[in-house]
Order: structure tokens, then C-alpha cells, then sequence
């Protein structure tokens, strides 16, 4: 793979100045039921085509505010583009937000970079690039021993914009009261995939995000070796449930991961990296 990862991290971040520019200042609206969406998602969008587009002309790319149906050649590259996860917080002033970009190619992600610009905080992984294994904050990422059962495990979930899948998150929460330590909601699936990736989550557990919101993340997850849940064709356009954790927790979380989705999830194996 070329060295894709530096024209990424590049326009994550110009995105990222351009999301700072608004923050704190621009209002939300409804997309439809629940989902919102501001003129920053917009404007950041627009900027991350237009990168991709001039220096990727051969690539496919989906983004959340203007994606379609349309499939792509599988073996093609395609970057999956949210310009802006955590759009409830950052429409709040709540820092808790960030710019995802993933390069997928058969259904692999091979390329994730995650950046929230309020911290300055950002992932990254690539694992055909020199210098491209996991890193935060361009560290390699080094996880946090994970908690040793449920009874000292903190987990992170989210509420759907989708009212039909908050019956999973209603059953999730019933079944973890009586025995997880803590149970997370936070509002940017992203962001806290990376950090059950560096340990400071032992799961993620929800019942659909979209594939620009997993693209990124889960190439960081599958890098340093976590368990990964989703479905066998995650990269459609609809709702897919997803888990992340660490693998030695994962057998304590079957029941969990039960609750969270009544569809096939498939097991993603860890990626090779050297």
C-alpha cells in the first residue's frame, strides 16, 4: 500500500480546524427522527471530499451527510468519511466529538485515523505503511491491562438515533447493572472504540453504527488485537451492530453481546502487522 496515511492524518486535521471554527458557535437540526446535523458537518465534509477526491481520484469514498446506495468494486480502495462524530455534543459545546476516516478495500480496513480536534487528540494505524502500527497522539498505542472480570469492567454504549434499536441499549443496561463496575454512554462510537483499543474502556457494545463509524476504529482495534463483532457485510450503508473488547474479557461479555443484537455477527480476526 502507498503511504496513504500522511495525506489522511493531513485532512483529518484541516477538517478538525475547520470543525473548530464552528465550535461553540452553530446551532443543530434535525436530519430525520433523532439525528442531527450542523453546518459544520457539512462544511467539514465538503472539505474532506474535495482532499480525497484531488489526491485519491481512483478511490471510491462514502460520507455520512452525502452517502448513497451506489456499491463500490470490493476490490477497490474506499474511504469511509465521518466528518463529524458526536454531532449531539458538539452542537453542546461538550468536547467529546471527532473526525473519523477509514480506508476499507474487501471489506478490510486497512487504514483508520480518528481525530477529536477540541484535545488535539488523534489515532492512527495503517499497517501496509512504515511507522503505520496503532499509535495515539503518534505514541504506539500500549494498552492498559484490562479488567479482570464484569464485576471491575467499565463498558461504553450509546443511544441510537434509531428508536427501533433502543430496545437493545434498554436490555444492555438491565444486564449490566447488577454486575459491571461502570456502563459508559458518552455519544461518539469513534472516539470510544479507540479507547477500549488503549484500555481506558474494556468494551464497546451497540447495536448499530454505521460504516463510517466503524472504518477507523476498527482498523485501530483489529491492530493491537482486541476482539471485534459485526456483521459479515459491515460496509452497507445500514445500521450494523458492533462489540470491542479485549480478548480475554470476551467470553464474560456473550451474554452481553447478546443483548445488544438479535443479527449474525462474525468474529473479526486480528490483523498482521510487521
Amino acid at each position: 500500500m502507498s503511504d496513504f496515511l500522511p495525506a489522511a492524518v493531513a485532512i483529518a486535521r484541516a477538517a478538525g480546524d475547520v470543525l473548530m471554527q464552528h465550535f461553540g458557535t452553530v446551532g443543530s437540526q434535525t436530519k430525520g427522527g433523532l439525528d442531527l446535523v450542523t453546518e459544520a458537518d457539512l462544511a467539514a465534509e465538503r472539505l474532506i471530499l474535495h482532499q480525497l477526491r484531488e489526491q485519491f481520484p481512483e478511490h471510491g469514498v462514502i460520507a455520512e451527510e452525502s452517502a448513497t446506495a451506489t456499491t463500490t468494486d470490493p476490490d477497490a480502495f474506499t474511504w469511509y468519511v465521518d466528518p463529524l462524530d458526536g454531532t449531539g455534543n458538539f452542537s453542546r459545546g461538550d468536547p467529546h466529538f471527532a473526525v473519523s476516516l477509514g480506508l476499507v478495500q474487501q471489506e478490510q480496513p486497512v487504514l483508520g485515523v480518528v481525530y477529536n480536534p477540541a484535545r488535539d487528540e488523534i489515532f492512527t494505524v495503517a499497517p501496509g505503511e512504515d511507522d503505520g502500527q496503532p499509535r495515539h497522539n503518534g505514541v504506539p498505542i500500549q494498552p492498559r491491562p484490562p479488567a479482570s472480570s464484569l464485576a471491575t469492567a467499565t463498558l461504553a454504549s450509546d443511544w441510537p438515533w434509531d428508536l427501533g434499536l433502543r430496545q437493545h441499549i434498554v436490555r444492555l443496561l438491565a444486564a449490566t447493572a447488577p454486575g459491571v463496575r461502570q456502563t459508559k454512554i458518552r455519544g461518539c462510537a469513534t472516539l470510544d472504540l479507540c479507547d477500549v483499543a488503549r484500555g481506558m474502556l474494556d468494551a464497546y457494545l451497540h447495536p448499530g453504527c454505521k460504516p463510517w463509524d466503524l472504518a477507523g476504529p476498527l482498523a485501530v482495534n483489529r491492530a493491537i488485537g482486541n476482539a471485534v463483532f459485526t456483521c459479515p457485510h459491515w460496509t452497507v450503508l445500514e445500521s450494523q451492530p458492533v462489540v470491542a473488547c479485549a480478548q480475554s474479557l470476551q467470553p464474560q461479555l456473550q451474554q452481553l453481546i447478546d443483548e445488544v443484537t438479535d443479527r449474525p455477527m462474525r468474529r473479526w480476526d486480528r490483523a498482521v502487522y510487521g
